[in-house]
């Protein structure tokens, strides 16, 4: 486990486009004795069907549209900023209409927000579903730590203890990892070098005390 888990916390994570990967668009679950199973895409896309879902223009009305853009997609001509003209072409080919546009299909097309260096997985209509979806899971949990006047609930100094603590401290304490990124988001660098988790010193700063 510690291997896998230095590999994830070191190593920059690959970057995510259009094509997602042979393993899963041509390889998920085959049957035995099969060099081909089947494809997560396109499953994605079924499902969005099967469910009803509005297509990629409702979901980027909502949640994608940036400064500047055209209050409603109407025509070809009115391409998101956040799909490259290229990939604005490629859906020309692939449907009628921008109305017909899948929402994963076009969720994909999207460029990743964020610099070259430091780009995300997904464009902004991702980004603010997947901010939705973390934001209803946090305000659904009646547990959650930062909930107040609860039974249970923490008080002010509990939470600061909580929110004082990052990944990094939680991994120090359950692994034999010896060492960590300050934050295991990023990469080392200057500006986020390792921390040591067999320094006393530090461990009593990051340990929690549960009693």
């Amino acid at each position: 486990m510690e291997q896998i888990l230095m590999g994830l916390i070191t190593q920059k994570a690959q970057k995510n486009d259009k094509f997602v990967s042979t393993e899963t668009t041509d390889k998920l679950f085959p049957e035995p004795n099969h060099a081909f199973g089947t494809d997560l895409v396109a499953r994605n896309i079924q499902r969005g069907r099967d469910h009803g879902l509005p297509g990629y223009v409702e979901f980027w009305k909502e949640f994608g549209k940036q400064r500047g853009a055209p209050r409603n997609i109407r025509s070809w001509s009115d391409k998101p900023r956040a799909i490259s003209q290229a990939n604005w072409n490629k859906l020309q080919t692939l449907y009628d209409r921008p109305e017909q546009i899948d929402l994963f299909v076009g969720g994909l097309a999207e460029s990743p927000l964020g610099s070259v260096d430091e780009a995300g997985l997904t464009g902004p209509t991702f980004n603010k579903i997947k901010a939705l979806q973390f934001k209803a899971l946090k305000e659904g949990d009646r547990y959650f730590f930062t909930h107040e006047r609860q039974s249970g609930s923490f008080d002010n100094n509990g939470q600061d203890t909580i929110l004082r603590r990052k990944l990094a401290d939680i991994i120090c304490d359950n692994t034999a990892i010896e060492k960590v990124p300050t934050n295991v988001f990023k990469v080392v660098d200057t500006s986020n070098p390792y921390k040591f988790c067999t320094v006393s010193e530090q461990l009593s700063i990051w340990s929690i005390n549960l009693f």
